[in-house]
Formats: structure tokens, sequence, C-alpha cells
């Protein structure tokens, strides 16, 4: 045994704390014995580095494969780390195990859960984070570990390439903690996750109500008034033009007109319900007139909504058409000999039973150059030239809808 060379025994692959080590005692010049447990207690009473190490020089004590405890630079140990096979799936949070240094300056090793766990049990930022002076861990490309401001960090994710078109909501995902996991989520699952959040403002919002904005890729927060500001104002108005309200040509004019007819309900039912509505032909293009003053804050993209159901069909495509004509206050223009625009066409699908409501939209491409607070002339007809609904069809309302300022 006395002539056995230590690299030729069985290596102890688990030593316990109380396994023993062969020191030399300089004091008295003897050989002793110390368990592993002393050892560390000395390991643990050296002066820490106060400073990030220098990866080039600075070493660190390592056992070699042949038992042989030598010494490897910080560069070298990274460059080692590099080369091992990379975790290509997601870690097995309860069984999966990383290296750490415990307060007592002891190696041992935790699982990805109790880790997350420790994390999740820090002190949590409660105020908005400050870009220039709060830093991130991060490992770099040759997986060393370094440190990142947040300014810095969002520079190089303003410098990835943005989705512009073509996103596919089922399929894209982003990155998301859950309770400190990191995991990834689709869009879908996200938006499901936002309208399942408990604390929805039940009423409309206040002015002084924050939302979350990205600004040229740095979060920040803005009131409703100052993001209701931004966007210039203006959106959708709309001007009903009930059928009591509209004009029937006199027909040797060669506008045919429809007719305006008080329509009752099939229920009994006291005080019965009843409303005027205009009736049009299945074989003859058909008029309806309305005259009125355009609103002050129209500012452009007329649109007619005409209101209609069918008397009887259930199939076929309905077609209305209308036609503009606008005078503003000033015009060097005979209005007695004013003409209508073109006509705009719009049609739908009818509804499968008869008597239910739909709705046909008419954009005013030809709309006579109309503006705020011009006389307007409105003509309503049914287009038979490309209608298909063998039936009378019955008109109860006309909407015209715009952008305002």
């Amino acid at each position: 045994m006395a002539d056995t060379k230590i690299s030729a025994m069985t290596a102890l692959t688990a030593p316990a704390t109380t396994d023993e080590l062969a020191v030399v005692d300089d004091d008295t010049n003897a050989t002793k014995k110390i368990t592993l447990a002393n050892l560390m207690k000395v390991v643990s009473s050296l002066t820490a580095l106060g400073a990030a190490p220098d990866v080039a020089n600075d070493d660190l004590l390592i056992i070699d494969g042949a038992a042989t405890p030598k010494y490897v630079t910080v560069t070298e140990l990274l460059t080692a780390v590099s080369s091992l096979t990379e975790l290509a799936t997601a870690p097995d949070v309860a069984n999966d195990d990383l290296l750490i240094i415990d307060g007592a300056a002891t190696p041992k090793y935790i699982t990805v859960t109790q880790l997350l766990k420790g994390i999740s049990s820090l002190t949590e930022l409660a105020a908005a984070p400050d870009a220039t002076a709060d830093d991130i861990l991060i490992n770099d490309g040759a997986t060393t570990p370094k440190y990142i401001n947040l300014t810095n960090l969002m520079g190089v994710v303003t410098s990835l390439a943005a989705i512009t078109s073509g996103y596919h909501a089922s399929e894209d995902e982003m990155l998301i903690l859950d309770n400190g996991t990191a995991k990834k989520t689709t869009l879908p699952n996200l938006l499901a996750g936002i309208e399942d959040a408990t604390s929805a403002i039940g009423t409309t919002p206040d002015d002084t109500d924050t939302l979350l904005l990205i600004d040229g890729g740095t979060a920040k927060t803005v009131t409703v008034s100052n993001l209701m500001a931004a966007g210039g104002g203006g959106g959708r108005a709309r001007l009903s033009l009930p059928v009591t309200a509209a004009h029937l040509s006199d027909d040797s004019t060669g506008s045919a007109a429809a007719q305006i007819q008080k329509k009752t309900s099939s229920d009994a039912t006291d005080p019965q319900l009843f409303w005027v509505e205009a009736l049009f032909d299945a074989d003859t293009d058909e008029h309806i007139y309305y005259q009125f003053l355009m609103p002050d804050n129209y500012a452009s993209a007329p649109v007619v909504d005409v209101y209609y159901k069918c008397t009887s069909a259930t199939e076929g495509t309905a077609a209305f058409g209308a036609r503009l004509a606008a005078v503003t206050d000033g015009d060097e223009a005979d209005v007695d000999a004013n003409k209508l625009a073109d006509a705009n066409v719009g049609t739908a699908t009818v509804p499968g039973t008869a008597g239910y409501m739909d709705v046909i939209s008419i954009t005013m491409t030809n709309a006579d150059s109309v503006a705020a607070n011009d006389f307007v002339v409105l003509c309503v007809f049914r287009d038979i030239s490309g209608d298909s609904v063998a039936a009378d069809i019955e008109v109860p309302l006309v909407v015209l809808r715009y952008t305002s300022t």
C-alpha cells in the first residue's frame, strides 16, 4: 500500500464533509488530517474579491481528471464552459440543477425551481426603473457574465427588425415571465389573458388615466388627454334622415317616385307599433329626396347607409344608389340650374328571412365637393340594373356618415 501512487488510487466521486484529507501543518512541520468541513471553513475565511475578476489573469483552483490540484484562469474556465453542449429544450425546472456558491462559500447545487423561488422572494422594484442607472445581469456571446443598463438594452431591442405586416396571430410568439419562469405565449393567448383581467375599467376612463406606450423602444406612460391631443382630434359622425323628412319627385320629371307608406306591426298589442317607410318597386328605379344643411363639423368621406327590408324575398342582391348636389354660400352658380353629381352604388345579399333588417353602405366618391354648412340635396334610389331581388323593398331610414373635425 505504501508503494501505491495517489493517482492510482480509487477516486472518491462524492466526498462527505466528514471525509479527511492529509495536510502538512506548517507550524509543527507535521503531517496531520483535516475534514472537508474544516477545510471549507478556511476557504470561507479568505478575503472576497471585491471587484470584477480579471478574466485573463485571475486564477481558480480546480481538480483535474487525474485528481491533481491545478489552477485555471477565468478566461480558460469560461472557454471550457462555452464548449459544453447547450440545453436545446426548456429545462426541467424540478430536476435540472445549477451550480451555486452559498453564503459559507460552499459549492452546492440548486434546482431551477428552487432558484426561481429565491428570485421571487427578492424585493420588487416598485417604481419605474432608472433607465440610465439600473442594471440587468446578462451573458454576452462569450458566456461571460456582465451587466447592462436599461438604456443600452433598449438600444439593442430597437435595432431589431420590426414586424410591419404579415404577422401570424396564431403562430408568432412573445417572451413572458410566468411568476418568475420565462415562457412564451402566442398573440391570441396573450389577448385572452388581458380580457380575463379582473381590474378592467368599468366606466369611461378619466383624462388623467394612464396607458402604457412604447416611445422609440422605451416603455413610458401617457395620459388619456395627451393621447387624444396627439391623435389630432376628429372621428366619425352621423346624420339620421328619416323617411318622414323625404320628398317625392314629380314622375313627369323622369325620376319615378317611391311610395311613402305607414306600416303597422302585425302584433296588435296596444299601443300598436307603426312607422313610416318608403316602398321601392322591383321593376323601376324609384327615388326619394332629402334636403338639409351639411353639419358644421363635416370634414370628409361621406357614406350613405340605407336601412332596408324585403317584403317577401329571401334571396338575391339588393342594390341602391345615391346622388348628391351641394351649394356653398357665395358659389357663383345658378341654383335653379344645378344638377346631381354622378351616382354612387352599393349592394348587399338580402337576409334569408323576409322582414329582417339589413344595411347597404354607399361610399360617396362622387360628392360634388360638399363642405360643411353647404345646402345639400341627396337623392336615394333603387338601382334595378344591379338588383336581382324579385320583390319590393322597404326603407324606413337613411343615415349619412362622415369624418368630423
